[in-house]
Formats: structure tokens, sequence, C-alpha cells
């Protein structure tokens, strides 16, 4: 619960109490006021987004309440009638305000915690944990030195989103390629040859595309470095 939305509930509270008051001694006008007033101050607190739903749907009812015996009042003044009615359910109200101010239940904590953003070692890392371990890729040890430094300022997520991109970007060169050529699967366990898509113009370029190709026959393209940035070649 933040300050100001405790403040308008003390308000609705200390109106409140003051309706009671003078509803009992019978000073019926000055009541009705002070039971608007607290229907005003709750209101007020409902707007803030940091209220629980429990505890808005708590707040409704006493609005209610305090807003009919407010209608009872004005029609008494209204008929002329001197006949007071209990003020029973407008105090259960009131005490289940002051309840809701000190019960951890109803509301909750607004808590910020400062994340520093990381430093060059610790991009130079996040920049290999997104790429992945299995990824097809090209990039050097030292490389990722060079990539942190061009990222400076960046946070994790940031990071994420260009590695990201960058795993993408073969997926889109294989649906677009209109040549592909065979080279050695790049995985030291496996020995086949496999189709890379390549520029029209390679030497060992072959007219094909990739829905006619076994997808145990191709090859992702390298993820790699270019100018300090990670795309696919």
């Amino acid at each position: 619960m933040t300050t100001g939305q405790t403040d308008y509930i003390q308000k609705a509270i200390r109106s409140a109490e003051q309706a009671a008051k003078e509803d009992k001694a019978q000073n019926y006008e000055a009541a009705a006021q002070h039971y608007m007033m607290a229907v005003d101050w709750l209101k007020q607190a409902m707007k803030f987004d940091t209220m629980s739903a429990q505890m808005k749907q708590t707040i409704r009812p006493i609005i209610e309440s305090y807003g009919q015996r407010a209608e009872e009042i004005i029609n008494i003044l209204k008929n002329g009638s001197d006949k007071r009615k209990a003020v029973a359910d407008v105090d259960n109200c009131r005490r289940m305000m002051q309840y809701m101010v000190t019960d951890p239940k109803y509301f909750r904590f607004e808590k910020r915690i400062h994340i520093p953003l990381p430093d060059l070692k610790e991009r130079a890392l996040m920049f290999k944990i997104h790429l992945g371990t299995d990824t097809f890729h090209t990039i050097q040890e030292d490389q990722w030195i060079q990539l942190a430094r061009r990222t400076e300022r960046y946070s994790g997520a940031d990071i994420a989103v260009v590695c990201k991109e960058a795993l993408h970007r073969p997926i889109r060169r294989l649906c677009l390629a209109t040549h592909f050529k065979q080279i050695l699967n790049p995985k030291f366990d496996d020995h086949r040859q496999l189709w890379l898509p390549c520029s029209f113009d390679d030497p060992h370029a072959v007219p094909l595309t990739f829905d006619k190709i076994l997808s145990a026959e191709l090859c992702e393209p390298p993820v790699t470095l270019v100018r300090n940035s990670i795309v696919c070649r």
C-alpha cells in the first residue's frame, strides 16, 4: 500500500468516525456530510493501481453502506422525521477499514531492487550463454570481448535480444537461399557432407532450394562476427 493510498483510507476512517458520532447525536446534516466525505476518500484510494483486488472487493460494500446511510439521513431531513436509525453497520465498516490498514493480506508492498548493468566480462559471458553451446558459429574467444565492448550499457535482456536476432537469421537465409554447396559437417563427431547456403557465384554452388533437401542434410549457416556485430554468413 502506497503512502498516498494509506492517507486516503485514514482520512476516510476519520470522516466515518465523525459521521458515526454526529449520527448518534442526531446531528443528521453533519453526519450526512461526513459519510459522503468518507465515500469520496475511499473512491480516491481505489484509484491506485497498487491496491489489491481483495482490498477493492472489501472497500466496495463499505462505500455502498456509507452512501446508503447518507441517503437515509437525507430522507430523514426531507421528511422531517426525528426517528434515529441504528448505526451499527457503519461502525462495523469503520472497524473493517482500520483492520485493512494494518493487515498485510489486504495490500502489497512495492519494493524496488536495483540491479546494476553487467560489466565487460559479464557481457561477454552473456553473449556466450545466449548464443548457446550447440550453435554453429565462428566467433573466436577474443571476439567475445569485442562484442562486449560494443555493447556498453546493454542489459542482459538487451544482449538476449541481439543473440535471438542473430539465431533467427540462419533460418531466414535457409528459406531464401537459391544455391547451396556441400561442405564437411563442422561437428567433429559426424563427418557427413551437408548442404550449406551460398552465393550463386560460388565455384561449388548448386541451384537448389531448402525444401528439396532433407533436413538431416542441411547445415545451418554459421553465426559470424562481422564488424563487431554477430550475423550469419
